[in-house]
């Protein structure tokens, strides 16, 4: 074990979940729990109190779904996850990452494209061709739609990247593949070798579920446009809706795999034709109908009208978990209340690591944030067991209401009357362990734990005191008079003591940074729904919008009038997501290239940022750096011309925003 402690001298905030409102006041204890699971199912409990003035309701949701510590052979592939049974809420945005790979479909030449462009803030990437996904990490996705009634070439080349699709949605991805065809010579392979049979062609197809059984016939059922039922005993209509279909044998023979949901059958055959299965951890949808076809004439088909539906559906499927339990998962607490929330862990097949979720506690109060409790599962992993021990290093007496946090992981405990805090089960890592309390130093121990290790720790906490020998300095001076006065500051603590001077203004000069002095509704001055960044250049005020899919820079001065307005640069349909000004050039990103262009909207500098698409940048005006990144990569900084010259972890958070 490596242990080493540094003392942080400058001030160090530590965020608990309590808000200046009266409204709601939630916590929750413990903050972040961690098992080693010695039997296939383990419970535990989290409470939510309630110690503000008014009721409060609470949605439960999950997110950041890793693997840490992996089986041998494994990847630790991150995705956002939620229960099977209900999505998480509110949820507006897709959290996938989607590849469709398609080149031309035999049905009507359509393309399938249109559907993941429809979908407002949607990532993807679009390829025609195997060779030009030679060399794609398909892990940097979640989705992937493969293309329908192609050419025998292209799904020979398919068939021969079979392994790479199953490594794919065996680690947690999910596919929609139709292979729905007459004029196939080579028939698809779906992963696990499911292969559909015959070429009789199917129309009046029953479905075999209602929506509450499965998510794509419930989206399918609140959104038709044409408002039609979808419920079991519905027959899908296509004039030949489907061509081939799957035996139930080799359905139940599916390799790798312990589920799958007969969503339609065929008809005459009464086999099926639409299946849902799980592949390892991810899951396959895959039908025989001719998708192009039927996509074609939306008014008479009815699944020509799921291309959106089938994306999202792909979506809630790869943000699925099965191996965790939450009752309830809503409520409401009362004024000085408190609930439940039980966790089942569900072990049974799981793989080999420690699976780490982040659960999302959503509030109706607008005042507080949404609260985020890390839970990990440990099965046949790595752990290690933490015990602290904080003393007051003036006289050595135990120190109560030291708050601790673990950076990764950011469980979090405070010590009680013993000064004594413990953790277990953590997984073996490097860690920074970080204390704090009011009125002492911050400090952070760093160590690195082998397998099955037990760390053992005590702290020291110092503190610093501020002793002037004048209280206040009062004198009378003629115009342009000047005086001098010496302070003397004296330290009687135990730890070094790091102080500022600043001179303090009267009236709103005097604000905080961050204190809210005015607001503008842009939205409303410009009659721009989607304003997604601005920066101030000491005169103007310089807004991106997209403008109705025309992006735009509106420029306000500082009465917030709209004083000139551009086109912005590059092809994004939404325009610059983020603005960043470095006293020259403002620069923007929302998509792979990022530009700098001058006030006047000419075009100064450009680079390749490789971030696809690069959401967020900031300048920083001390090291002359653009920091750069997208909403799930890492903080990549670089000079003015492109160069990569520095990276900053994103420690496994989604980020929205960067600011200097």
């Amino acid at each position: 074990m490596k242990l080493s402690g540094i003392f942080l001298l400058n001030i160090f905030f530590f965020v608990v979940f309590f808000t200046a409102s009266t409204s709601a006041e939630v916590i929750v204890e413990p903050y972040g729990n961690a098992i080693f699971m010695e039997e296939l199912e383990e419970e535990f409990v989290f409470i939510l109190a309630n110690e503000g003035e008014d009721d409060v309701n609470f949605e439960i949701g999950l997110a950041g779904n890793v693997v840490i510590n992996p089986a041998e052979g494994r990847d630790n592939t991150g995705r956002s996850v939620r229960s099977t049974d209900r999505p998480t809420a509110p949820r507006r945005d897709l959290e996938s990452r989607g590849i469709l790979i398609a080149e031309r479909c035999g049905w009507r030449d359509w393309d399938y494209e249109q559907y993941f462009q429809a979908i407002d803030d949607f990532e993807y990437d679009r390829f025609r061709t195997w060779d030009e996904v030679q060399d794609v990490n398909f892990s940097d996705y979640d989705i992937m739609w493969l293309g329908n009634y192609e050419s025998e070439g292209w799904v020979t080349l398919y068939n021969q990247n079979l392994e790479r699709i199953e490594e794919f949605v065996d680690n947690g991805g999910t596919l929609y593949h139709c292979s729905g065809t007459n004029n196939h010579v080579i028939h698809p392979i779906n992963p696990g070798g499911l292969v559909y049979m015959g070429s009789e062609s199917q129309n009046l197809c029953p479905l075999q579920v209602n929506p509450d059984e499965n998510w794509l016939i419930n989206y399918m059922n609140e959104n038709d446009p044409f408002e039609w039922v979808w419920r079991e005993g519905q027959r899908l209509r296509g004039q030949g809706c489907a061509h081939g279909w799957f035996t139930q044998e080799a359905i139940d023979n599916i390799e790798n795999s312990d589920f799958h949901q007969v969503i339609a059958l065929g008809n005459p055959t009464a086999s099926p034709i639409i299946v849902v299965y799980g592949y390892g951890r991810g899951f396959v949808l895959t039908s025989t109908t001719v998708d192009g076809y039927l996509h074609n004439n939306p008014a008479d088909f009815h699944w020509g009208r799921t291309g959106v539906g089938v994306i999202r559906y792909l979506d809630f499927l790869a943000n699925v978990v099965t191996w965790i339990e939450i009752e309830p998962e809503e409520g409401l607490i009362e004024p000085g209340g408190d609930v439940d929330l039980t966790i089942s862990l569900l072990a049974e097949e799981m793989e080999a690591g420690t699976h780490y979720v982040i659960l999302e506690i959503v509030l109706d109060d607008p005042n507080q944030p949404m609260i985020q409790i890390p839970i990990m599962m440990s099965v046949d992993a790595p752990i290690f067991d933490l015990f602290v021990v904080v003393v007051d290093e003036a006289n050595g007496e135990p120190m109560r209401q030291v708050n601790v946090t673990t950076d990764p992981y950011d469980f979090r405990r405070r010590t009680n009357n013993n000064g004594e805090v413990e953790i277990l089960s953590l997984p073996s890592n490097e860690y920074d362990l970080y204390f704090s309390r009011t009125d002492y130093h911050p400090q952070v121990a760093s160590f690195e734990v082998g397998d099955n290790d037990n760390i053992n720790l005590e702290i020291s906490m110092l503190h610093s005191e501020c002793n002037f020998d004048i209280e206040e300095v009062v004198d009378d001076l003629p115009v342009d008079g000047r005086s001098e006065t010496v302070v003397t500051i004296s330290n009687d603590g135990n730890g070094p003591l790091t102080y500022t001077t600043s001179k303090r203004l009267f009236g709103g000069a005097n604000a905080d940074p961050w204190e809210l002095r005015v607001d503008v509704p842009v939205g409303a001055l410009t009659q721009d729904s989607r304003i997604q960044g601005v920066i101030f250049d000491g005169e103007d005020f310089y807004l991106s919008g997209s403008n109705n899919r025309n992006p735009v820079i509106y420029v306000l001065d500082s009465d917030r009038e709209i004083v000139d307005q551009y086109n912005q640069l590059g092809n994004s349909r939404y325009g610059f997501r983020d603005l960043a000004f470095d006293g020259e050039l403002i620069w923007g990103a929302g998509e792979r290239t990022i530009y700098g262009f001058t006030p006047d909207g000419d075009e100064g500098l450009s680079f390749d940022s490789g971030i696809s698409p690069c959401t967020n940048v900031a300048w920083d005006s001390d090291r002359d750096i653009l920091w750069c990144s997208g909403i799930s990569t890492n903080i990549f900084g670089f000079d003015r011309d492109g160069n990569q010259i520095g990276m900053v972890s994103r420690h496994d958070h989604q980020v929205y925003g960067l600011a200097y």
